[in-house]
């Protein structure tokens, strides 16, 4: 599960982008998630957005797709402007890259995920960090008080 390894499968970074598809390529590009598959798990994520969108309010995305590889991985995307996403900004994006055979730890993680971002304490936590290191740290923190 990510959170016993959660230093070594999170990665955060500061978005430049304002709108959701350059935010996603930067987000994937710059976590070092995918090295080599970033234009695969790009079309893999907005075909999964496409079905349905995983916008879960006005500050939150949390896109996934299943990619092959052997590790969960949790890339967050922080904007201070807002990324356009549908019809309304966003502020954080957390992509969730997942291999088919730890379907199960995905879940739980997404659970937890759905913990933590629903407390506005650690929303303005999250957007008040101002180095990436020390958003990584509160997206931890935040994992393991969600019990994930």
């Amino acid at each position: 599960m990510l959170s016993k390894e959660c230093n070594t499968n999170v990665g955060v970074c500061f978005l430049d982008a304002s709108d959701f598809r350059s935010a996603v390529t930067e987000v994937i590009n710059k976590s070092g998630a995918c090295k080599g598959m970033e234009e695969k798990v790009f079309n893999s994520v907005m075909e999964r957005e496409a079905m349905q969108s995983t916008l879960f309010s006005d500050e939150f995305i949390l896109p996934r797709a299943e990619v092959e590889t052997g590790n969960i991985f949790l890339a967050a995307g922080i904007s201070r402007k807002g990324v356009t996403v549908l019809e309304g900004d966003v502020k954080i994006i957390l992509l969730i890259l997942y291999p088919k055979e730890k379907r199960g730890d995905y879940l739980s993680l997404l659970a937890g995920l759905y913990r933590m971002i629903s407390s506005k304490q650690f929303k303005g936590r999250l957007l008040s960090c101002e180095k990436e290191e020390d958003a990584k740290q509160q997206i931890v923190k935040g994992l393991q008080e969600s019990d994930y």
